[in-house]
């Protein structure tokens, strides 16, 4: 905050009143303090990079300092749309061996162009003396240019002082181009001069006010009288102030002390030492007259420094008021430089009572600055010092020292820049140091240090004078690159934001030094959008296919971006996603996006956005604003259209008419018909329209009306409507526009009470309910009142209220509460009003009056409501009011509805003063019709009626929508998988359509499928009041549980109602099955009792019980009782046992299942089957009875068989022979078989089974497949006992297999094949399909076998050939790849390696067009995009040749050298410069070269061609007649040339007499052609000037426009008496005045083009035009005037006075006087033929008669031509050469180039004279 207001303080107390310049002059302000502005980003310790330097090559700039300035206002042009600074300093440049001064702006932007520049003379002293050796020496240079608005116009001035005293002051008048960004650099606009006859060399001036606006005082040497001088100048004026001259031989810059209304001038002078002036309205002031300060050393002395350095005025010290800081050089070559601070009356400064001695630090040139540089409130002074150790040594040092307000040292640090040779004193530190805000990372806000010597400038932390607390010496250091030797940094820096990033900027010798950060830049130019062919588009079919290429990414920074997102989206920014791709882009280069495509679709017009998506901290950037740009497209389809509308809201009452026009514009290309709908969302408005609108032909308009009614019932609100049409030729488009109809309210009120009188007991509370109904349109609030009697209130929703809001058309339901008295007796009664009244309108408003008496009989609720279909009931309260008990009834005694009524009880018996109760209930019927009442009186009595009173029956009005059965059904029965219907009738009982959606209740329907008409959902929009029927089918589950009772909910559902019910039940009916499962025949062993299990399933959907019953000869017979659950299958056993049955024995049993429920329900279900089965002697249990067994070759495997004897031989055992047969017996063997007579044996016992062991043994080589075996053992007692099984052996495949390689191919070539040589071959034990694939192969490498699927016997093979085809572009290597060999059971896996050679391509194709134009000083870029097309990682380089290389300058590629990876490709560009000389065309030959193979190489071919500008000029202007009298009509003809190139079209504007009276736009002029206009006005008395004047407004871009206007005086006399004596005395009036103002415009450089005039020496006698014969070929020519005329046949020039005298005239041959006018050119005659022949035309007749005017209207097309020839013939002649301009007499100042103005608008100030009159 110190800092800030230590800044804002400095800033604004030292700049001089109405300096308008950022950094106006030597030390930034008239105080010299050198403080920057604040930037709103700093550049921290990042090192600055050069942005332009101008400097670099050779010395650039010659004056002390830089200034900075804002000459915006000054540009003319193209509207001006850089935010830079503009950057003022003075140059020089050898003429003729002389040293030329020129002053110069330039951009400050890259690249730095020059906008405008001046010549300031050669460089000598007063006395005319070269002062070039001074110059070169360093010992000399400009003062630094000051920047202000002199003038008070509100354009900025540049005073300069060249070095002979002369103060000039310039207003640059400066053109922009935008389409370059570039200027035309020319000099104009110098204002005035003032000589001061003083040498100027070694200060600088200064900008203060001495009387109120910007002036200037300016210090120098006066050689002749060896005297300073101090001159104050006028800055609006040029005049001198005051001038002060006193004794010395040099003066530092002057310093300006602002003293309230005072200005105290102060200086160092040196006259035999050191002394300070201070001067005041130029004499000097007490105190300072001088103040001497001591010895220095002569500042001519060799070595020593070349200039004093200036005072700087500051507020240091802690007291109020400035001080006036004196630096004083050492008094001796080896002493040190001192700092004095005095008070401005020349005492010392406090604390300052000595000077501080900068010790050891040599010699000071440059002057101090002042600032907070440690951020603590108070300011201090820093200083730079030089020290050379010898006068022949290169190793100078400088110093930097920081001296607080009370003198004490902050720091010092020094260093050597050690430049690397040259002249011994260029690292003298002459430069002066500035003061910014560099760092704020250590949370600091100071000032930095910011100082230079040759050549390098330091950043120094102004705490501490290093880095701020870091380990370097210093912030950050540049060197600048060439300054050396003779190009030394003498120049002191400046410092803004001149780029206009935010961020600031270093000048400094002619450089520009900028934040080494990124900038990406996109520019709506720089997105094309081309069609299929190339062109660019800007509007597209819809469907069409456009290409997005190029999009160029601008990096216009001093940092390389990398890794940056770019995305291309649709309309928005999070629009759809076109295109997206990363790019590394480098610093001030291009970068184009990979081309891509888009289908146009959607009509209408696009925004393609490109947007680079930046990481702050990967990519910082200088600012990301202009990160993003975006490029129209208009996509228009076969048929389409866009809607417009100018008034969308419109306000009405009700009744009253809204209308809306809305235009269709036809966005298709074909013509179409439109059709128009409007929604309409309520019925009460009434609305209009056409509805169609016809034959709108493509890109028309048409136009049509919507017109809105609101009925009375419209609410007071906006209402929206959606008017939308569509197309005919396409339906599917359509545009609509909405509309906004706010609708007035008005007010309405109802107050209803339905009961107005009833009758209560004492101390009773009733209720009287009111519906008050707001029948206005809008919302309202109502008042609501009552009486102050009997506890009368007001309740809504039962809280107290006095006031109800409601909206439109609501009602509300309130309520009158009264409480009777306790007191109070039968007969009495009280009438209480109930008042509404509107908030809105306090006239609306309604009463109604209420009726309480006190009875015997009451109704607890008086007004009771139902709906139709319901129940109702009135609960009566009655009192005996005898003295004896009595039977008391009560009766409807009127109003009964007669409906089902009843009254319970019918008689009560009452005692003496008791009270009792009855009911009266009634059953509404459907019928009733709602919001119907039916009043009614109930009597109470005994033989006589007692009392009565009266109630209210009301409807209830159904709402919404509601669910009715169609035919009362609401249950069903329902079998499992059948469907039952329900018709259901849906009711809208609204006065709106409804849309309502049904659907059910899930969960109480599990598993059922419910259905509406057939569809699973059902939705349909009612009409109001309408119905419909729904058939609602509900499905059961196949497996639905009988009796089970599901509950069917229909649920009916419409947005802003409750939900209404249809509810139904369904109960499934029980069903009978049953099914049995079995084997179809057991075997069994016999006498062996086994458990056979039978399946029995319930198939019915319920419990039931079944009889199992089974019966047969092996079994025992029984019957057993089982419990089923529905669809329950159970398995029961069956106990089998054939006994000693001889094997093969068979026998049967029948099972029988009988559903028991079924019987019982009269439908008896039954099921049976039969079990079969045979007896065996021999079983196994193992796996090898249930079926095949797989065993490998050579595997062995035994399993147990159960055998038995069935041979009952009385003893226990028998012996059984065993037997193997079938392919595989040789495998198989019984285990401990015994030989028996012969036989192989086993002992088994009789009737009991035992187990015995049998054996497999496959052999080691077995072919795969399924062997078959059988067992088989006879009795040995009964050898028909015979038992056989049979079994299968599956022999498992070995699959083995095995791939060989038999020869491998060598290396190849890309695009070439390699082949292997494979042995296959199967091992294993059969026959194998095998599958020959490769894998691992690189992507897209194709391949193939000789044979792709191989069939192979066991132990065969087969020779496979693999073919690999490498394609193009391959890149070189060695690759892996495996052939796989899959077989059925395996699978073999060969490595295979092939080596691809390297071979080196490239490829380069143009990316832009390959001819470009430009504009001269206008960068180009042609672009194109290099690939390696080569099969590995290549190194390419790009050279190019030819003219443009040469003369285009600057020429650069993007990249001159780029490693590629393979089919890497990258951008690159040819940046060229199309020369001021502009004489193209200039050729490059770019080449693409491999460096990995040198022969491989592309070549592209650019063109380049400069703008050529068409230079328009008018000439040839005639009046006719030339003497018209008042109201002739004068014809004006003039002729307008485009010459160098063509013109297609341009304004003129006709004046006279300085006022507007026509003007038009000529069209098509080409190269060297012309344009011959006509115009006529009507003559008024009096002396006119007529001119014309091209293109007024600048809108055509030409190369000159000083020809751009002619005049001509026309006098216009009534007819009498001659006025030639006044008329000479006018010409020579004129003549006199001519020639004076021609002699002042020509200083001003701004001539006027006019036509030489013949001289009027009297009025003709002769009647002009004339016909007269050529002199020499005797042909008719027609002749406008008198003078010289040339004939058009033969082209001799002869002469006619104004007498028609004809005589021969010698042609001219002045080089001064133009050449004749060329013949007019075939196509000049084409087109003024065209012009002749056209009907839209004028013709322009001879004579001016309106009747020749009416026929030359209607001239036929041979007349019209036939005059055109007259007319032709008769136009050679009248063009006259010109007389040649008389020369100006010469101008002291040497001669200079003619420079192109300002186009200026309208016309000039004060007229226009030409420099001759009437010829002479």
């Amino acid at each position: 905050m110190r800092r800030a207001v230590a800044i804002l303080l400095a800033i604004l107390l030292l700049l001089p009143t109405g300096a308008q310049a950022e950094w106006a002059m030597f030390g930034k302000d008239a105080n010299h303090t050198g403080v920057a502005e604040v930037t709103d980003r700093t550049i921290q310790k990042r090192t600055p990079v050069v942005s332009w330097d101008r400097g670099s090559s050779s010395k650039e700039v010659y004056s002390w300092g830089t200034s900075i300035g804002n000459f915006a206002a000054n540009i003319g042009g193209d509207p001006y749309d850089r935010d830079v600074l503009h950057i003022v300093y003075v140059t020089a440049t050898e003429d003729d061996d002389s040293l030329v001064g020129k002053l110069i702006i330039r951009d400050g932007g890259s690249p730095g162009k020059v906008m405008w520049q001046r010549d300031l003379g050669t460089i000598r002293d007063q006395n005319n003396q070269s002062l070039q050796t001074d110059f070169e020496n360093f010992e000399a240079a400009y003062g630094t240019p000051a920047i202000a608005d002199f003038d008070d116009n509100g354009l900025m001035d540049i005073a300069v002082v060249t070095t002979d005293g002369i103060v000039h002051f310039f207003e640059p008048e400066i053109e922009y181009n935008s389409a370059n960004e570039g200027y035309d650099a020319e000099d104009n606009g110098e204002r005035w001069s003032h000589e001061t006859g003083i040498t100027v060399v070694r200060s600088n001036p200064a900008i203060t006010s001495f009387d109120g606006g910007n002036d200037i005082v300016i210090s120098g040497i006066d050689l002749e009288n060896d005297e300073i001088s101090i001159i104050a100048i006028d800055g609006s004026t040029g005049d001198r102030i005051w001038k002060f001259t006193a004794e010395g031989t040099e003066i530092s810059s002057p310093a300006v002390l602002d003293d309230g209304n005072n200005r105290k001038v102060f200086v160092s002078v040196y006259n035999d030492g050191l002394e300070v002036y201070a001067i005041q309205g130029g004499s000097a002031i007490s105190g300072w007259t001088p103040k001497t300060i001591g010895s220095v050393v002569d500042p001519d002395d060799a070595n020593q420094h070349p200039l004093l350095p200036s005072i700087v005025i500051a507020d240091i010290t802690d007291d109020s008021g400035k001080e006036i800081l004196v630096p004083q050089p050492p008094a001796t070559d080896d002493g040190d430089a001192q700092l004095w601070l005095f008070k401005p009356d020349g005492d010392y400064a406090d604390g300052w009572n000595s000077a501080y001695e900068l010790e050891n630090g040599g010699d000071i040139d440059a002057t101090p600055v002042v600032g907070d540089i440690d951020d603590d409130g108070d300011l201090e002074i820093v200083a730079v010092t030089w020290e050379d150790p010898g006068a022949t040594t290169n190793n100078e040092l400088t110093h930097v020292w920081a001296i607080g307000n009370d003198a004490t040292l902050e720091w010092e640090t020094e260093y050597d820049t050690d430049s690397s040779g040259g002249w011994d004193d260029d690292e003298h530190a002459i430069s002066s140091p500035i003061l910014a805000v560099i760092y704020t990372e250590d949370g600091k806000n100071n000032l930095d240090v910011f100082t230079c010597t040759t050549p390098k400038c330091f950043a120094l932390d102004g705490n501490d004078g290093l880095d701020g607390g870091g380990p370097r010496d210093q912030l950050w250091d540049i060197t600048l690159e060439g300054r050396d030797g003779d190009n030394t940094i003498f120049t002191s820096p400046a410092a803004s934001d001149v780029d206009g990033d935010g961020l600031i900027d270093f000048v400094i010798d002619g450089a520009v030094y900028s934040a080494d950060l990124a900038d990406l830049t996109l520019r709506s130019s720089d997105i094309v959008i081309a069609d299929s062919d190339g062109n660019p588009v800007t509007e597209v079919e819809e469907g069409q296919e456009v290409t997005l290429y190029p999009i160029t990414i601008r990096n216009d920074g001093n940092h390389d971006a990398q890794d940056v997102d770019i995305e291309v989206r649709l309309d928005t920014f999070d629009g759809n996603l076109l295109h997206e791709e990363s790019i590394d882009i480098e610093a001030n280069s291009i970068q184009n996006l990979a081309n891509f495509t888009w289908v146009a679709s959607g009509q209408g017009i696009h925004s393609i956005w490109v947007m680079c998506l930046i990481d702050a901290d990967d990519n910082e950037e200088v600012r990301y604003d202009n990160n993003n740009a975006s490029r129209s497209l208009l996509v228009r389809p076969q048929y389409g259209l866009e809607l417009n509308i100018t008034n969308s809201l419109e306000t009405v009452d009700v009744n009253q008419t809204a209308t809306f026009d809305i235009n269709i514009m036809n966005m298709g290309l074909q013509t179409d018909n439109y059709t128009i709908s409007v929604t309409v969302m309520n019925p009460e408005w009434d609305i209009s329209y056409p509805s169609e609108v016809s034959n709108v032909a493509s890109n028309t308009t048409v136009q049509f009306s919507v017109s809105f009614v609101p009925g009375s019932n419209v609410t007071a609100a906006v209402h929206d409507f959606t008017i939308t049409v569509a197309s005919e030729g396409n339906n599917s488009r359509t545009d609509s526009v909405e509309v906004d109809i706010s609708v007035n309210q008005y007010y309405g009120l109802n107050v209803e009470m339905p009961l107005t009188n009833q009758r209560v007991f004492p101390d009773t509370t009733l209720s009287y309910p009111v519906r008050i109904t707001n029948q206005g349109n809008g919302v309202d609030t109502f008042d609501l009142f009552t009486g102050n009697d009997w506890g009368a209130e007001i309740r809504i929703d039962n809280s107290p209220s006095g006031e109800v809001f409601l909206g439109a058309g609501r009602m509300v339901e309130a309520e009158l509460r009264v409480t009777t008295p306790s007191d109070s007796l039968v007969g009495d009664y009280k009438e209480l009003p109930f008042m509404a009244i509107s908030q809105g309108d306090s006239n609306i408003s309604e009463s109604v009056l209420s009726n309480t008496s006190i009875g015997i009989m009451m109704a607890e609720e008086a007004i009771v409501g139902v709906l139709p279909g319901g129940k109702a009931s009135f609960t009566l309260e009655f009192l005996n009011p005898t003295d004896q008990t009595d039977v008391f009834s009560v009766s409807i005694s009127s109003g009964d509805p007669e409906w089902d009524t009843t009254i319970s009880p019918t008689n009560i018996s009452l005692g003496s003063g008791s009270k009792g109760k009855a009911w009266v209930n009634f059953t509404v019927p459907n019928t009733a019709e709602p919001e119907t009442s039916y009043p009614m009186v109930f009597a109470f009595g005994n033989d006589q009626t007692l009392d009565a009173i009266n109630v209210i029956l009301e409807i209830v009005p159904l709402s919404g929508p509601r669910l009715w059965s169609v035919d009362n059904s609401f249950s069903a029965y329902a079998n499992p998988g059948e469907t039952v219907y329900f018709d259901v009738r849906v009711v809208n009982y609204e006065d709106q359509n409804l849309d309502v959606e049904l659907s059910y209740q899930e969960d109480l329907m599990e598993g059922w499928n419910v259905l509406f008409n057939n569809q699973s959902t059902w939705s349909k929009s009612i009409p109001a009041g309408g119905s419909t029927s729904v058939s609602v089918g509900a499905t059961s589950p196949s497996d639905a549980e009988a009796i089970d009772t599901f509950w069917l909910r229909v649920i009916g559902t419409s947005s802003g109602f409750d939900p209404t019910y249809f509810d139904a039940n369904i109960t499934v009916n029980q069903e009978f099955g049953i099914s049995i499962s079995s084997k179809s025949t057991v075997t069994l062993l016999g006498n062996v009792s086994e458990l056979v299990k039978v399946a029995i399933t319930n198939t019915g959907n319920g419990p039931d019980t079944f009889e199992v019953a089974y019966s047969g000869l092996w079994v025992q017979n029984e019957m057993d009782t089982f419990a089923f659950e529905g669809f329950e299958t159970k398995e029961i056993t069956i106990l089998v046992n054939s006994g000693m049955v001889a094997p093969g024995s068979e026998s049967t049993v029948l099972v029988q299942v009988n559903s028991t429920k079924s019987r019982i329900a009269g439908n008896e279900v039954s099921d049976t089957t039969t079990l079969s089965f045979i007896v065996t002697g021999m079983i196994t249990y193992s796996e090898w009875g249930s079926g095949p067994v797989s065993l490998n070759q050579g595997e062995t495997r035994s399993f147990d068989v159960a055998i038995l004897s069935l041979f009952d031989s009385g003893v226990p055992t028998s012996r059984v022979i065993t037997e193997v047969g079938g392919s595989a017996e040789t495998w198989v063997s019984f285990d401990d078989t015994e030989e028996y007579e012969g036989e192989d044996t086993l002992v088994v016992p009789v009737g009991e089974p035992d187990l015995f062991s049998v054996t497999v043994n496959v052999p080691e080589v077995t072919a795969a497949g399924n062997y078959l075996f059988s067992l088989t053992v006879t009795d040995y007692n009964d050898n028909s006992h015979v038992s056989t099984l049979w079994f299968t052996v599956n022999v498992i495949q070995d699959f083995n297999i095995t791939v060989e390689i038999i020869s491998m191919p060598p290396a190849v070539n890309p695009g070439y094949s390699a082949e292997w040589l494979l042995d296959l071959t199967n091992n294993g034990n059969g026959i194998d399909s095998i599958t020959m694939n490769s894998t691992d192969a690189p992507e897209n490498w194709p391949s193939t076998f000789s044979d792709s699927v191989v069939e192979l016997l066991s132990d065969r093979n087969k020779i496979i050939v693999f073919t690999l085809d490498i394609p193009e572009g391959t890149s070189s290597g060695e690759y892996f790849l495996s052939v796989d060999a899959q077989s059925l059971g395996t699978s073999v896996s060969v490595p295979l390696n092939i080596t691809v050679n390297s071979v080196h391509r490239v490829s380069a194709s143009v990316t832009s067009e390959i001819e470009l134009t430009g504009q001269p000083g206008e960068t180009i870029y042609f672009q194109f995009d290099v690939t390696n097309i080569g099969n590995t990682n290549d190194t390419v380089s790009v050279t190019a040749t030819g003219t443009m290389m040469s003369q285009a300058t600057p020429t650069d590629f993007g990249w001159s050298t780029k490693s590629l990876s393979i089919s890497e490709t990258e951008s690159n560009y040819l940046k060229a410069t199309v020369p001021m000389s502009n004489d193209g065309p200039w050729t490059a030959i770019v080449t693409v070269a491999s460096e990995g193979d040198s022969s491989q190489i592309s070549t592209l071919q650019f063109k380049l061609f400069g703008v050529t500008l068409p230079d328009a000029g008018i000439r040839d202007l005639v009046l006719t007649p030339s003497d018209p009298k008042p109201g002739d009509n004068v014809m004006a003809r003039f002729t307008i040339t485009a010459t160098n190139a063509p013109i297609e079209s341009i304004y003129y504007t006709i004046y006279l007499d300085g006022t507007i009276i026509g003007g038009d736009r000529a069209y098509s002029i080409e190269t060297g052609g012309s344009k011959l206009i006509s115009y006529s006005f009507e003559a008024t008395e009096g002396s006119h000037t007529f001119m014309v004047r091209l293109d007024v407004d600048g809108e055509l871009e030409e190369t000159d426009t000083t020809n751009n206007e002619i005049q001509q005086s026309i006098k216009v006399e009534k007819s009498g008496v001659s006025n030639l004596p006044i008329y000479l005395a006018v010409v020579a009036i004129v003549l006199v005045g001519g020639a004076v103002l021609y002699r002042y415009s020509t200083r001003d450089n701004r001539p006027s083009v006019e036509t030489k005039m013949e001289p009027v020496v009297t009025e003709s006698s002769v009647t002009f035009p004339l016909v007269l014969n050529c002199i020499q070929c005797g042909s008719r020519v027609r002749v406008a005037r008198p003078g010289a005329f040339r004939c058009p046949s033969c082209k001799t020039v002869a002469g006619v006075n104004s007498n028609g005298e004809i005589g021969s005239v010698k042609e001219k041959s002045d080089k001064s006087s133009e050449p004749p006018e060329r013949p007019p050119s075939s196509t000049e005659r084409r087109l003024r033929m065209e012009e002749v022949l056209s009907e839209d035309v004028p013709e322009v007749p001879e004579e001016p008669e309106e009747d020749e005017e009416s026929e030359a209207s209607e001239l036929s097309a041979s007349e019209k031509l036939k005059l055109f020839r007259q007319e032709e013939a008769a136009q050679a002649p009248e063009i006259v050469e010109e007389e040649p301009e008389s020369e100006p007499e010469p101008e002291p100042e040497p001669p200079k180039k003619e420079k192109k103005t300002r186009k200026r608008r309208g016309p000039p100030k004060g007229g226009s004279f030409g420099p001759t009159v009437g010829g002479f």
